[in-house]
């Protein structure tokens, strides 16, 4: 609540309480005539009218505040993307970079990480950052990050494995033995606010993988889409 909104509430707290002082002043009931009985109970009275008053005029002040903004939520949410829509990144680079802190929110992760040879084993800008909070996300024990890999990955594997048991979160990899070029990477996080999204983009491309587009979507379907072909992957 806003300074000025306690003026009203001030005001009538004191005019109240001056009424109910001035009540007990004899000479202006003499002078108005009014009888002894009942002096003290229009004193209580009057002093429980400015109250309500006072207490009626703020409560308008608290409803038209709340309603200014609430119509100010609504015009920022109207501004807002449509969450069904894609968001489209403009690089693998950036795709890099908006998991690293998107992670840091995460409760369950499954993920695919598949290169094409060493040559793009995260050379990126963001890489550093990416893997850093990867790490960081495994030491919280309420965490449980699966990951699909490939032999290129199995060093980083075995040690986000160590840091998943030192702190008791629930790191597990399996290693996809076949795949041929043009598979699609993928990360769908749900997070802790019970948000799910898929972020999609890394074809695997030794030219081409962290320079095309990446894109990221809560719609329903899409995810569903991604958890079918990765439970596929995982169960292969």
């Amino acid at each position: 609540m806003k300074r000025n909104n306690w003026i009203i509430p001030i005001v009538s707290y004191i005019l109240a309480g001056f009424s109910f002082f001035f009540g007990s002043y004899d000479p202006f009931w003499n002078f108005v005539n009014l009888d002894e009985e009942l002096r003290t109970p229009l004193t209580i009275g009057i002093s429980i009218l400015i109250l309500l008053v006072g207490h009626f005029i703020n409560t308008l002040q608290v409803e038209e505040k709340l309603h200014s903004d609430v119509n100010e939520l609504k015009m920022h949410m109207n501004q807002l993307p449509n969450l069904n829509s894609l968001r489209i990144l403009p690089n693998g680079d950036e795709g890099v970079n908006y998991l690293s802190m998107r992670i840091r929110e995460a409760r369950f992760i499954r993920n695919t990480r598949i290169p094409v040879g060493s040559s793009v084993a995260y050379n990126t800008t963001y890489a550093k950052k990416y893997i850093s909070e990867t790490k960081k996300i495994l030491k919280n024990k309420d965490v449980i990050f699966k990951d699909i890999i490939v032999k290129e990955n199995i060093e980083l594997a075995n040690e986000l494995i160590q840091i998943s048991e030192k702190h008791q979160s629930k790191y597990q990899y399996k290693e996809l033995h076949t795949y041929g070029k043009g598979f699609l990477n993928f990360m769908i996080i749900e997070d802790k606010f019970n948000i799910s999204e898929v972020v999609f983009g890394w074809p695997t491309s030794e030219t081409q993988g962290y320079r095309e587009k990446c894109f990221i979507s809560q719609d329903s379907e899409l995810i569903s889409l991604f958890i079918t072909i990765f439970e596929e992957l995982w169960n292969a």
